[in-house]
């Protein structure tokens, strides 16, 4: 067991002042400062000065937990409200860039070229067709003008030469 307590190493120490070592390992660090007094009087030293800095913060410790505690709360809602204002905005930028597009629509109108612009213009024999058909329908709303459902025999004899001839 000698042997193994001379292993013992300035982590070894270290770990001893700040009450890290288990129990076995504790009982050969104790075994080696009693070998070494100018090791165990720095140890001491070290233990002294733990103690009195745990002293000197515990009292300012139970003071500072309650403020602590309290800028914690505020900082994490500080921090949730900054998130949500962080959504809101991207919601906000969302919803303006829309109303910018429906307005612009509503406004200049369409950015492309429409079906009708684009199609090639009809010939000229289908705007008379569509004035001749516009015509009927107003003479056909006239009440001066006869109503013919049949065409006169004459009219239809002629026909028949002008066909045969």
């Amino acid at each position: 067991m000698d042997s193994h307590v001379d292993m013992i190493t300035e982590i070894d120490l270290q770990a001893y002042v700040d009450d890290e070592l288990p129990p076995t390992h504790r009982i050969a660090v104790e075994s080696y400062l009693c070998r070494h007094p100018a090791q165990a009087i720095r140890v001491m030293t070290d233990l002294r000065a733990r103690d009195e800095l745990r002293l000197a913060l515990a009292d300012s410790a139970c003071r500072l937990r309650v403020t602590t505690t309290d800028a914690a709360v505020r900082l994490e809602m500080g921090l949730s409200r900054d998130r949500t204002l962080r959504r809101v905005r991207w919601v906000a930028v969302a919803a303006i860039l829309a109303a910018s597009g429906w307005f612009a629509h509503a406004e200049i109108g369409p950015l492309w070229v429409s079906k009708v612009i684009a199609s090639a213009l009809p010939p000229t024999h289908v705007a008379d067709a569509i004035m001749a058909h516009r015509t009927t329908l107003i003479r056909a709303a006239v009440h001066s003008q006869p109503r013919h459902t049949t065409r006169p025999r004459s009219a239809r004899r002629r026909n028949r030469h002008a066909v045969s001839a």
